[in-house]
């Protein structure tokens, strides 16, 4: 993730996957820049922060489902790098799993 740019790229073993600034960023590629994740509230996320806790150097912030608020997602903070670890929904469950790759 090129945060100056907003270019990102994304490889595995079979495939390269990249995108443009101002389209969709999976989930994968925007905990290294947390701010394309969809839990911000703004009108294109599906997801309103509802409250967050402080663990050591890790903070979770719940987020509540824009259209049905029962349904929540966790994402997790590492506050001395300022990247997401960790992005869970119902439906998926992305991590960081290399972050010493970050310094």
């Amino acid at each position: 993730m090129d945060r100056w740019t907003g270019r990102w790229e994304l490889r595995d073993e079979e495939r390269v996957l990249s995108g443009e600034p101002g389209r969709y960023v999976p989930p994968a590629v925007a905990l290294l820049a947390p701010e394309h994740l969809p839990v911000w509230g703004r009108s294109h996320d599906s997801w309103d922060p509802v409250r967050t806790e402080r663990r050591g150097q890790e903070f979770t912030m719940i987020a509540a489902n824009r259209y049905n608020p029962v349904v929540q997602c966790e994402v997790s903070f590492d506050a001395r790098y300022l990247v997401a670890t960790t992005f869970k929904t119902p439906a998926e469950s992305v991590d960081l799993v290399q972050q010493s790759a970050i310094v």
